[in-house]
């Protein structure tokens, strides 16, 4: 008796912006969403493009105002987390940007503000996290694929059903000292985990 593998119910993310568009929609709806039977949300922070296909053929569109600094969009996550949780005392988040180099990028620190995207990407993953168990989509989708839009696709993506769902799957490559958060595919029992890098800043910054 062969027994076939479930099929699995599939969300393809775009964080930030859809760069490139114009150069990578046909293989990317190709070789990623039309491969997997996927469906497509966009959590981005920009203007809309006119003839823009993946705005055109997301299935869900999230979007939220771009800035020079993200320090409010990081006071206005942990006043909405200190409200869920119930806790009275604000914690000092901001003693966490004495933490060197890029990783809270686009934060105003005691002097500047660094250059980089490191604070913004931390808050874009938490703006997608809410956004999904707002719509409840945890329990809609079995697997996640966090990705960007500038990719070029030559061939199609990996089968899901052949990779552990217990695991986080990334690229070997574009490593810099760290691992690459440039694709990830994700499942219901780790996507949280993933995407929510901020709480702890926000709620524990003295024991992060």
């Amino acid at each position: 008796m062969i027994v076939k593998k479930k099929k699995n119910k599939i969300l393809v993310c775009i964080l930030g912006e859809t760069r490139a568009q114009d150069i990578t929609w046909y293989n990317f709806n190709k070789y990623l969403l039309k491969s997997l039977n996927a469906d497509l949300a966009l959590c981005i922070a920009e203007k809309k493009i006119k003839n823009n296909q993946m705005y055109k053929n997301a299935k869900y569109i999230w979007k939220y105002k771009d800035s020079k600094d993200y320090t409010n969009h990081f006071e206005r996550a942990q006043k909405l987390l200190l409200k869920k949780k119930n806790i009275k005392k604000k914690p000092n988040w901001k003693i966490m940007l004495k933490v060197k180099d890029f990783w809270l990028a686009r934060l105003k620190g005691s002097s500047k503000i660094r250059s980089g995207t490191g604070g913004l990407l931390i808050y874009n993953r938490w703006f997608l996290l809410q956004n999904i168990l707002k719509l409840n989509l945890l329990n809609k989708y079995d697997r996640f694929i966090i990705t960007r839009s500038d990719f070029f696709w030559c061939l199609h993506h990996p089968r899901l059903e052949n990779l552990n769902s217990k695991y986080i799957w990334i690229p070997n490559g574009e490593k810099y000292g760290g691992y690459t958060d440039r694709h990830a595919i994700l499942s219901k029992e780790n996507l949280i985990d993933y995407l929510n890098i901020i709480e702890p800043i926000l709620l524990e910054p003295n024991k992060l």
